[in-house]
């Protein structure tokens, strides 16, 4: 599959600024998306929900993002579905800085870079053009756990050794949790809603439920949501000294288990409040199967995922509430999108969630897990995860699993492949969690060609 990081992103004219508007989110948020027309149930299984699900008021119409395994979704689901061979190395991400064009680098770190390169995807897929820019203001919501953590560093230990005259000024504008958010905006000429969801592992899906509360709301018509963050020596050494690195290649629920891999990518969905006209606002193929967002959840754990019955009773109330928003009973879901990384506390509780949100079924449900083989990228794993998942419901295929051999027997018995499998999938949940204790769930549903021709006849 050939790459798209050939691809050329367009500068901006020097001296340009961004009319980039900082909006926040609610305090009290409203999880549950707007009904409309509600149509016949068309879901094998969803006789046993109580309603038929609604037609979803948030649609991706596209997805950008730069990984250690391929830029596009095609690209990393079919490395996921051939198999990808474990490791306890960081997941690397080279970044051709060919692609930005001649532009001005100097002001943009790390994180930034990756951040415009993912977007400048992620609108290309979308076909969000620069006219169509001009005439639409699309917004960012972008999700991060540091910012930049090696722009930070570099700023302070400068400062400290050789004083506060010699640091260096576009460092200190990048060391705010914002900057990449407001580069990418700047770049690409992106006139909405500027904002930054700071958080741990479940803040990409948190940037993407904080994006569809703005849709919603009216606050814009078009969205890039997800986020990034960049790998550092600093960071490995960190998770080196708390004992939380794998010693060996880390195994989703797998028996052993001691740690996690670290990883730097980047990834945003584009998203639009209903795709009702052939272009979808932008210039997509409206032909082809839609994904979109159903509904969403969050809850949060006080003991910040120390205690196990705790983490998986937050979880659980996370998936809960995300399926009560999507009128889907559990039985109704095809695919569990994990955030289980190899970590023995995180992956144990979110084993005992999903048990208690699907009882017996739990053990049959097909599952994938993205963050072993892309490495953990906090604010990008909500991101990729969610393009892969849909990837998955778009292509029928979903990747295979370890050998259930290689599960911790303590844990409750999952399902398990060795090989890609053809079940086409048409509702995935979508889950992540972080060591902050929240734990943030999406649902997804497949919609083909003739049934937004048949909703929006009947509108």
């Amino acid at each position: 599959m050939t790459s798209r990081s050939s691809m050329t992103l367009e500068a901006p004219p020097l001296r340009e600024r961004s009319s980039s508007m900082h909006a926040e989110a609610d305090a009290a948020r409203t999880r549950r998306l707007p009904e409309v027309e509600r149509q016949p149930a068309t879901h094998p299984r969803s006789a046993t929900a109580s309603q038929s699900p609604p037609v979803a008021a948030v649609t991706i119409v596209g997805c950008g993002l730069v990984s250690p395994l391929g830029d596009s979704p095609e690209a990393i689901h079919a490395a996921l579905c051939e198999g990808v061979e474990p490791t306890t190395e960081a997941a690397r991400l080279e970044l051709d800085e060919a692609i930005f064009g001649g532009g001005n680098l100097r002001p943009l770190d790390r994180a930034g870079r990756l951040a415009i390169a993912a977007a400048q995807h992620a609108l290309d897929d979308a076909g969000w053009t620069r006219a169509h820019r001009e005439a639409t203001e699309v917004g960012l919501v972008h999700g991060t756990l540091f910012g930049c953590l090696d722009t930070v560093i570099r700023f302070d230990r400068r400062a400290l050794e050789a004083g506060p005259r010699y640091v260096k000024p576009f460092e200190f504008a990048n060391t705010v949790i914002n900057a990449a958010a407001g580069q990418t905006a700047i770049w690409h000429h992106l006139r909405g809603l500027n904002s930054t969801v700071a958080g741990g592992g479940s803040v990409g899906l948190e940037a993407v439920a904080t994006a569809c509360d703005h849709l919603i709301a009216g606050r814009g018509d078009a969205v890039l949501a997800g986020g990034g963050d960049a790998w550092c020596d600093e960071l490995q050494e960190a998770f080196a000294e708390r004992g939380a690195l794998a010693s060996q290649p880390p195994i989703p629920f797998g028996d052993g288990r001691d740690g996690v891999r670290l990883g730097e990518s980047a990834a945003y969905l584009a998203l639009e409040r209903r795709r009702t006209d052939a272009a979808g606002g932008g210039e997509n193929d409206a032909s082809a199967p839609s994904v979109e967002i159903l509904g969403q959840g969050l809850a949060f754990d006080p003991s910040r995922g120390r205690s196990v019955e705790a983490f998986a009773d937050a979880m659980a109330r996370a998936q809960r509430e995300a399926l009560g928003a999507a009128s889907l009973a559990p039985e109704t879901v095809d695919l569990v999108a994990v955030s289980a990384c190899g970590d023995p506390r995180l992956d144990a509780s979110e084993a005992r969630a999903l048990d208690a949100v699907f009882g017996t079924r739990a053990r049959d449900l097909p599952w994938l897990a993205t963050r072993p083989a892309l490495g953990v990228a906090f604010g990008a794993d909500g991101g990729l995860q969610l393009a892969i998942a849909a990837q998955c419901l778009r292509t029928r295929m979903v990747p295979p699993t370890p050998d259930a051999a290689a599960f911790d027997p303590a844990l409750p018995k999952r399902w398990s492949a060795r090989r890609a499998i053809d079940l086409g999938p048409r509702t995935a949940l979508v889950h992540a969690a972080g060591h902050d204790g929240k734990s943030c769930a999406l649902v997804l549903s497949l919609r083909t060609f003739d049934s937004q021709e048949t909703d929006r006849a009947n509108l």
